[in-house]
C-alpha cells in the first residue's frame, strides 16, 4: 500500500473503486416509464370536468375553467406521453449497451453517458406532474362549488392544492444534492441547452 494510503484520509483507497451500474440505471429509468405511463392514464380518465352542463350565477367563467381543464388534460397527457417513450428510449440505450456502464456512481454513469436521456425524462416527468395539478384543481374547485356552493371552500381547496406542488417541487429540488444541478429550473435549462445541441448537429449527442 502506498504511503498515500496509510494518511488516514477517508476517503482513501475508494476514490477510485468503479463498478458497473448499468443494473441503478435501468431501474431508474422504468421507474420514470411507469410513473409517467400512470400520470398519462389519470389525465386521460379525468379529461373531462365534473357535471358540464352545471353553472353557477355569478360564475360566467365556469366555461374558461372547464376548457382549461381539458386543454390541461391533454397535455399533460402529451407530456408524460413523452417522457414515457424517452424512458424507452434511455432503457433501449442502456441495454444495447456500446458504452462502458462501469462508473463511481450512478451519478457519474448517467451524467457521463446519459445526461440527455436522463433530463429530458425528469423535465417531461414533473412538467406533467405539475401540469396535472391544474384539472385536479378545477375539478376539485367544481366539486365544492356544486356540493356546497362555498368560495371560500373552494379557494382554500386550491391554495392547499399549490401547497402540495410546492411541496413536490422542494422535494424533487432536495433529490438533486448529488446532481450537477440545484434545481429543476436548472435541469430544464440543461435540457434545452443539449436539444439545441442536437438539433444544431444534426441528432448526435
Amino acid at each position: 500500500m502506498s504511503d498515500s494510503c496509510t494518511s488516514g484520509e477517508p476517503t482513501c483507497g475508494t476514490a477510485a473503486i468503479t463498478r458497473d451500474h448499468a443494473g441503478n440505471a435501468e431501474a431508474l429509468f422504468m421507474s420514470f416509464m411507469l410513473l409517467s405511463a400512470v400520470a398519462a392514464t389519470v389525465a386521460m380518465l379525468g379529461c373531462m370536468p365534473p357535471n358540464p352542463s352545471v353553472h353557477w350565477p355569478g360564475h360566467s367563467w365556469i366555461h374558461f375553467m372547464k376548457r382549461l381543464h381539458v386543454i390541461m388534460s391533454i397535455g399533460c397527457f402529451l407530456i408524460e406521453l413523452c417522457a414515457c417513450f424517452f424512458a424507452i428510449f434511455a432503457l433501449h440505450r442502456t441495454l444495447a449497451g456500446g458504452f462502458s456502464t462501469h462508473a463511481t456512481s450512478t451519478v457519474e454513469l448517467l451524467m457521463r453517458e446519459l445526461e440527455f436521456e436522463f433530463v429530458a425524462v425528469s423535465s417531461y416527468f414533473f412538467a406533467g406532474t405539475v401540469m396535472l395539478m391544474g384539472p385536479l384543481g378545477i375539478r376539485c374547485f367544481c366539486m365544492v362549488q356544486q356540493g356546497l356552493r362555498s368560495d371560500t371552500l373552494a379557494a382554500s381547496v386550491m391554495c392547499l392544492i399549490v401547497g402540495v406542488e410546492l411541496l413536490i417541487l422542494s422535494f424533487f429540488n432536495a433529490h438533486l444534492q448529488h446532481f450537477p444541478f440545484n434545481s429543476f429550473e436548472e435541469v430544464l435549462g440543461r435540457f434545452v441547452v443539449l436539444s439545441f445541441r442536437r438539433c444544431v448537429s444534426g441528432g448526435s449527442p
